[in-house]
Parts: structure tokens; C-alpha cells; sequence
């Protein structure tokens, strides 16, 4: 069975594709000069962190991965160093390291 950690790193790698070519367009070289101002309105890295903001609920450690991918406004960040720095920064190894649909004990 594939464990959370490895459900992470696969999706974190889907979305920098997804994010590289958003900003191959037009449209982010034109919002970019707003730089630190947060993320886009359009950018697709809310739409990209929705399907894991609850990957860790009722788990040590989930409001803190929340908060760190919630907080994080500069999106010169690729969304992988992003995700995974959380991940690692606030989740314990054995929740990690854990199926997704494993029940707790």
C-alpha cells in the first residue's frame, strides 16, 4: 500500500507541472509584478492544496501542516518544497509513513 508520504511527493510533482505551465502564460507575467502581495487570483495553487489540506485530519500534527500550506503566500515557491517541507516540518514519520486509509488506534 502506498503511504501518505508517497501519495505527497506524486501529487506534489503533478502540481508543479500544473503550476509551471499556468506560469508559462501570459497571465503571470502580468500578475508576478505583484509580487508578495499573495497568491493570484486564478493561480491554481488554492485549487492545487483543497485535495490535500485534509490528508492528516484528526492526526498529531494536522493544524500545523494546515496552517503552513495555508500561510505561505509566495508562490516563487514551487508547490513540492512547499507540500513536502510541511509535511516533514509537522507531521511525525509514523503518520507519514502510514496508508491513507488506515484507521488510527
Amino acid at each position: 500500500a502506498t503511504h501518505r508520504l508517497s501519495f505527497l511527493e506524486q501529487y506534489s510533482t503533478f502540481a508543479d507541472s500544473l503550476e509551471a505551465e499556468f506560469m508559462a502564460s501570459d497571465y503571470l507575467s502580468y500578475t508576478s509584478k505583484k509580487k508578495n502581495k499573495g497568491i493570484p487570483k486564478g493561480h491554481p495553487r488554492n485549487r492545487l492544496l483543497k485535495p490535500i489540506h485534509n490528508i492528516f485530519a484528526g492526526d498529531r500534527g494536522s493544524t500545523k501542516f494546515k496552517q503552513l500550506i495555508s500561510e505561505h503566500r509566495d508562490i516563487s515557491t514551487p508547490f513540492s518544497e512547499l507540500v513536502l517541507h510541511a509535511a516533514h516540518t509537522s507531521i511525525p514519520s509514523d503518520i507519514l509513513l502510514r496508508p491513507p486509509r488506515s484507521t488510527h488506534r
